[in-house]
């Protein structure tokens, strides 16, 4: 994996969990965070799935 994929991946695992702790804090109001947290998991696919076609096309 090139860094800038292990970086990308360090960050959209971590996303996730700074959002739930956002809601959790009530920092903000999970109502706001909805959309992010959709969004995030979105990233994290798209992410996963260049990752995968990149290890493949190597292969």
């Amino acid at each position: 994996m090139t860094p800038e994929a292990h970086s990308s991946m360090l960050i959209t695992d971590a996303l996730p969990y700074w959002l739930r702790l956002l809601a959790a804090t009530k920092v903000l109001p999970a109502s706001r965070l909805t959309d992010l947290t959709s969004e995030s998991t979105q990233l994290v696919a798209i992410l996963t799935t260049i990752v995968r076609n990149t290890r493949a096309r190597k292969s």
